[in-house]
């Protein structure tokens, strides 16, 4: 039996497709149909979820925003919950040759694809409210930088006329970046255990405290996984491309793209002041390798090593230590 298969059982799992307005929710044989409220979600689990224990998975796709109100009504009745990302949900409906859409019939494809990774996956972990609003203003974050950008981009193509209008929004893009950074460190300073991990990790060589903020934003399972898993999810973990007599180089791809842009730059100063790293990132030019792969090399090291003292609780202790 093959796995899509095996997840066409329904019993204990649920699929949730979520708009705007509206839930559509497939729960054993039922589907239903409710708002998108914060009233009518506690109702319906009041009425039909009460005994999380019989609930194996609940599965419903990262919407923008739109699924925060039942993720956490989920996570507060102790309801296994796992909020899949939409490109994984598409490839298993193309294996399936689930071709059609409706919201019915995606909630129903959500409540297979639950069975389907049920062997692995046990539910994501509830976030805090700091560690959610910390995650908001890093979006914001990224949002005004794309647009400073783009702004730095086209000064110099417009008439001098026009370059006042460009040079203002450069300088309120600048200060909206410098208030939102603030911010995110007034957040970490008003948790406890937040404040703890950006201590520890600014321990290490290289990162500094907006890189630890914007790490935490980025990267909230920092502490949580294996040093395979985290490296994988960053995009630092090489894939290899092998079919019959061809052999390709391996190389990265995927994985958390700004996160990856964070760990580049402290990898750049970690390459010269730690000496560990330093030592590393020598070697492996001195056989060969290319600048750069040296650096994803330093990378992993350090996101594998960060990963470590999140998880046991300890500083980064120097080389002469």
């Amino acid at each position: 039996m093959s796995m899509i298969q095996k997840a066409r059982g329904s019993e204990g799992f649920v699929g949730i497709d979520v708009s705007k307005a509206t839930l559509d929710i497939c729960f054993g044989k039922q589907h239903y149909q409710i708002l998108n409220t914060k009233a009518e979600i506690k109702k319906f689990i009041a009425a039909h979820m009460q005994d999380a224990e019989s609930i194996a998975l609940c599965v419903l796709e990262s919407t923008g925003g739109y699924e925060r109100g039942v993720l956490q009504a989920l996570h507060k009745a102790q309801i296994a919950t796992h909020r899949a990302h939409p490109s994984r949900v598409h490839a298993f409906a193309k294996a399936c040759n689930h071709f059609a859409k409706t919201d019915k019939l995606d909630a129903l494809l959500l409540q297979k694809y639950a069975s389907f990774v049920s062997a692995t996956e046990r539910g994501d972990r509830e976030e805090s409210a700091h560690q959610q609003e910390l995650k908001s203003f890093r979006q914001l974050l990224r949002s005004i930088e794309e647009q400073l950008h783009g702004a730095q981009c086209r000064i110099k193509q417009y008439p001098e006329q026009c370059y006042a209008v460009l040079a203002e929004q450069i300088r309120m893009y600048r200060k909206q970046i410098e208030k939102i950074n603030k911010q995110m460190q007034s957040i970490v300073q008003g948790d406890a255990r937040l404040q703890q991990q950006v201590k520890l990790m600014q321990s290490m060589p290289g990162i500094g405290l907006k890189s630890a903020t914007l790490l935490l934003a980025e990267l909230p399972e920092l502490g949580r996984l294996g040093k395979k898993q985290i490296a994988a999810l960053l995009g630092v973990a090489p894939k290899t491309s092998e079919s019959g007599r061809t052999v390709r180089r391996a190389r990265i791809f995927g994985g958390r793209f700004y996160a990856r842009k964070v760990m580049y730059m402290c990898a750049l100063v970690a390459s010269r002041y730690e000496p560990r790293m330093r030592e590393l990132y020598q070697r492996l030019i001195a056989m060969g390798k290319a600048k750069k792969v040296a650096l994803v090399a330093i990378m992993r090291k350090m996101i594998v090593c960060l990963n470590a003292m999140l998880k046991n609780n300890i500083a980064f202790y120097p080389l002469s230590a």
